[in-house]
């Protein structure tokens, strides 16, 4: 039994100091002061426990309090409110700053984003020594590279959400970063004042020497997911790449996480066990973990891959102490030193997905692998890709549909295809950047890749032709996710328990989570509301059963920024959306009760018998104009939706 485990005892409790911290703000000072005195009070019960027997058992119960009080302290600690140097303290208008770029890439919308350190607050009379993240789109014609010094003059604004319905999280996102402040800048504000140091710029030339090599073997399409795949570099994927790969569920490949690296580990260990000398005391093992991290340094190192570098480093240690490579105690141990190093990162999308599929792997991938047994070898190894893709999706499906709403039907295939196709992608790139000098064998082996990736990207094709592919229309609570988590714990305990009864009343449990779940889908599904968007432009979005209607101002927003805002809002309904551009002057009616009418400065919109006027983020309506003339709500708090039945209006 888990409970039973101390280093799961251990790390619930260091995350549960998080959790609460999280939800309770507390002073650092004040976190920092309970946990010296748990020190104090763990070295006080050890010490006299040689002598006296009751404080022996006061040890164990004062370990999980050190522990959690320093899950809490480490978290509070770890925001920028805690920092007293934190550049937001003593920034003013003006101000220009030092910073170290940490992450850059290119964006879509013509500038390059960059997340950057800023080491000192600069001032007319004098400077400040500081710390702090800070997320930066500077004009994409600016050369900048990773480990250069800038100088910026920027004008900072906190990040924060629109609060659309359904649009992406950013506030939380960059939270889990430790960023909470953005700026763009113009070419002007930028300065480089120093290059990036010898390292930075060692790993920038390898990596541009890759590029050049599949640049040189490659289709052009075939390379951008190449770079994708192998080096993590997504800046040239085209947005149809990029919708075909996630609607298949096959997102992940793009990215380099868990997947690549443990790919490449088992690739890695497999080559070095094969020579004798490795082989002795597992240094087949020292060495696969040596090349892993120049991989992880190759890919530029992001919060994605150093977490799965780390847990699959901890993993193969454990195997050198005689582990299971998929032994609960290496993970939980393995999650316990990423969020000693960032305890950020347990809200990190990445790291619960990673570790979740972990954990389904290591409780669900023995049972469904015995299930079935073949005397062929080759249908073997099909099988037993198969179950690893179901057991990762066992544990990852309930916090995929809260973040994601929406399921790829054909997951099975999916993942059975990319783990063969993408590993023999992976493992062939590796091959041409190794041997791509020797002349004749160049060639062939560039030929074969690219058919390879070919191959691949056909199969993502294939699956995006497949009827429904996907399943939208998903909106989960966080206390939906939490109770299927608890009745899946409940379900894999009675079963090994063998209490057959309270097993089948766990499956109970869980099946009336999964009628909850299609009840929310079919509700979204037939809902009725308006919406008036939070934008600078004026964009309305009408929800009627199995359609969004959305009614835009042709003039002012592109189709693709339209796109972009109503994408998310449609994935939760589960229906298409139907684009209605209009120009000033124009009318349309939507429906019976539903009619547009543009003009110069402001809209006209009838819904079920209400009428709204609707200018300048204003929403104005008859029946509150009548108890508060000149009165209206601002859009620029989040959205307004309104229901036909919604008697405030």
């Amino acid at each position: 039994m888990l409970l039973n485990t101390h280093i799961f005892k251990i790390l619930l409790s260091f995350c549960l100091g998080i959790i609460l911290v999280s939800i309770f703000s507390v002073h650092w000072i004040i976190l920092f002061t309970l946990w010296a005195t748990s020190i104090v009070a763990l070295l006080t019960f050890i010490h006299f426990g040689r002598e006296i027997v009751q404080f022996r058992k006061w040890i164990g119960f004062n370990l999980i309090l050190v522990f959690f009080f320093s899950g809490a302290f480490s978290y509070q600690y770890s925001l920028p409110s805690s920092q007293r140097k934190h550049f937001s303290h003593s920034y003013l208008q003006g101000d220009r700053l030092l910073a170290k770029v940490l992450d850059v890439e290119q964006d879509t919308v013509g500038f390059r984003k960059c997340l950057v350190d800023v080491e000192v607050v600069r001032k007319n009379r004098g400077y400040h020594n500081s710390v702090g993240n800070l997320l930066c789109y500077v004009k994409a014609s600016k050369h900048i590279l990773k480990g250069d010094i800038l100088e910026i003059n920027p004008r900072i604004n906190r990040i924060t959400n629109s609060n659309n319905p359904g649009e992406f999280d950013a506030e939380s996102y960059w939270k889990t970063r430790s960023v909470e402040h953005v700026c763009f800048l113009r070419s002007g504000d930028v300065e480089v004042v120093q290059s990036a140091g010898y390292s930075d710029r060692f790993w920038l030339d390898v990596r541009n020497s890759f590029k050049r090599i599949l640049d040189r073997f490659l289709s052009p399409e075939n390379k951008q997911v190449a770079q994708a795949l192998v080096l993590g570099d997504k800046s040239e994927l085209s947005s149809e790449q990029r919708s075909e790969y996630a609607n298949a569920g096959a997102m992940h490949v793009l990215a380099v996480s868990g997947m690549h690296v443990g790919i490449l580990l088992a690739f890695l260990q497999w080559f070095f066990y094969r020579i004798k000398w490795f082989r002795k005391r597992g240094y087949f093992i020292i060495v696969a973990l040596i090349v892993l991290w120049s991989f992880a340094f190759l890919t530029g190192l992001s919060s994605s891959v150093l977490r799965a570098t780390l847990m699959f480093s901890v993993l193969s240690i454990g195997q050198l102490r005689g582990y299971s490579f998929f032994s609960l105690n290496a993970l939980f141990v393995a999650a316990l030193v990423i969020l000693f190093i960032d305890p950020r990162s347990l809200f990190s999308i990445g790291f619960q997905l990673s570790f979740l599929a972990m954990l389904g792997i290591a409780y669900f991938y023995g049972p469904l692998r015995s299930l079935f047994h073949s005397q062929y070898r080759v249908i073997n190894y099909l099988w037993d890709g198969t179950a690893l893709g179901l057991a990762a999706q066992i544990g990852t499906i309930p916090i995929s549909l809260y973040y994601f709403h929406q399921f790829p039907n054909y997951f099975l295939i999916t993942n059975l295809g990319l783990i063969i196709l993408a590993g023999i992608a992976m493992i062939s790139v590796v091959v041409l950047l190794m041997l791509f000098w020797v002349p004749g064998l160049g060639a062939g082996l560039g030929y074969i890749v690219d058919l390879i990736f070919t191959i691949l990207n056909s199969f993502i094709g294939w699956i995006n032709n497949l009827p429904a592919t996907i399943s939208k229309g998903f909106d989960p609570s966080l206390f939906w996710v939490f109770l299927v988590y608890l009745f899946v714990s409940a379900v894999i305990y009675f079963w090994n328990r063998k209490r057959l009864t309270s097993f089948k009343l766990s499956m109970l449990f869980l099946f009336v989570c999964g009628i909850f779940l299609l009840y929310g889908k079919i509700s979204n599904y037939f809902h009725q509301e308006i919406v008036f968007i939070n934008n600078d432009s004026k964009l309305v979005l009408i929800k009627e059963p199995g359609v969004v209607l959305c009614v835009y101002e042709k003039e002012e927003l592109e189709k693709s920024d339209v796109e972009y805002m109503v994408d998310s809002y449609a994935k939760i309904m589960g229906v298409e959306v139907v684009y209605n551009p209009l120009e000033v002057g124009e009318s349309i009616e939507i429906a019976k009760n539903i009619e547009v009418q543009v003009e110069k400065s402001k809209w006209e919109v009838s819904y079920y018998r209400k009428t709204f006027s609707y200018s300048d983020n204003i929403l104005h309506n008859q029946s509150l104009n009548n108890f508060f003339p000149d009165t209206g709500i601002n859009t620029r708090n989040g959205a307004v939706r309104i229901e036909p039945n919604d008697t405030q209006f």
